[in-house]
């Protein structure tokens, strides 16, 4: 059964999800920068840091829990609220200009640099193949699967279930399928894929938060989100001590550490959400100006990501130095060249 039409679903600019987009992007660079100074390994691509941090490899394991599960939830919101707005047909040409068309150019025009880059890092092994753009063959996968329900008529059943999982007794069963979905990899961190034959484990734990932000958009309920920040802040403390204990060969079974990561994702996705719906005021004009830009940064960030941490490093003392200033000359940078019509 074919929808007759779009609904009329507002297009009001919530100042509070630009803030929100802001942070997540940023927050994508600080892992990317961090990696070098990371202990316990590095990826293919990164040069080698000397020295490494503790401090920093605790600091990147807890953005990388909830930093994608936020950025997927978002485009569920988002993307149902364009589907329900202009219908499926603009939908889809919508999800092909600003997924499709940038992921295809952008793999082009960066893997040759990525490469060099790499090479001149010093790795030993190619960049893995999908870089840093890998979520936009998610994404892709996900607006296709919501399309379907529209032109199938389904976006009503995912409306009827949202509003009980986001009503008061439901909420807590929005972990059980995260929980599950991590006990599949190790440590429950969910990692990044490395092959354009997309990994079912990802789609699934990654397509929960997809459509849960679809849900979200259809009820917006109102998050505590101060009482949500403190069990954000207590559950990573106590994800951060199993994880220590694991790694150091304790008999920490995989279903604890899945669970206290999937409280750790949830109450601190519900914590950002629920202050950034509620959120009244303005964004600073620079800050709306990088939210509004956040999508070009990212995609060109990569290459400054992992060249400017071997520069640095070479006149800047210590760890903290090199990564802040590899942060901050990488969002100038990414920012400064963004074209007039941002993506």
């Amino acid at each position: 059964m074919v929808p007759a039409g779009p609904s009329d679903v507002p297009a009001e600019r919530l100042p509070g999800l630009d803030l929100l987009r802001a942070l997540m992007m940023m927050m994508g660079i600080v892992v990317h920068a961090g990696i070098p100074y990371a202990s316990g390994g590095t990826s293919s691509g990164y040069w080698v840091s000397p020295v490494r941090s503790l401090g920093v490899t605790v600091l990147l394991l807890v953005i990388h829990h909830w930093r994608m599960p936020v950025f997927f939830f978002l485009a569920g919101f988002f993307g149902r609220r364009l589907l329900l707005r202009y219908g499926g047909e603009h939908f889809l040409r919508n999800r092909a200009r600003r997924i499709l068309l940038p992921w295809m150019v952008s793999l082009s025009l960066m893997t040759p640099v990525m490469v060099w880059v790499a090479r001149w890092n010093g790795s030993a092994e190619k960049h893995a193949a999908p870089l840093h753009l890998w979520f936009l063959e998610y994404l892709l996968l996900f607006s296709l699967a919501l399309a379907a329900m529209w032109w199938w008529d389904a976006l009503g059943w995912l409306d009827r279930m949202g509003q009980w999982l986001w009503g008061e007794w439901g909420r807590v069963w929005m972990i059980a399928p995260t929980a599950l979905a991590l006990q599949l990899f190790p440590f429950a961190v969910v990692p990044y894929p490395a092959e354009f034959l997309p990994w079912w484990e990802v789609v699934v734990t990654h397509g929960w938060f997809y459509a849960a932000g679809a849900m979200f958009g259809a009820v917006h309920p109102a998050l505590p989100w101060r009482w949500l920040g403190l069990v954000a802040v207590v559950s990573t403390g106590f994800n951060l001590w199993l994880t220590e204990q694991s790694v150091r060969g304790g008999a920490i079974p995989a279903w604890w550490l899945a669970c206290s990561a999937s409280v750790v994702i949830w109450s601190t996705l519900g914590a950002m959400m629920g202050w950034a719906m509620g959120y009244s005021g303005r964004a600073p004009r620079l800050v709306k100006s990088m939210a509004e830009a956040s999508y070009w940064i990212y995609l060109v960030h990569f290459p400054l990501a992992l060249a400017l941490p071997r520069l640095l490093s070479a006149v800047l003392p210590g760890v903290g130095w090199p990564l802040a200033a590899t942060v901050g000359l990488t969002l100038v940078i990414s920012w400064a060249t963004r074209p007039r019509r941002i993506l």
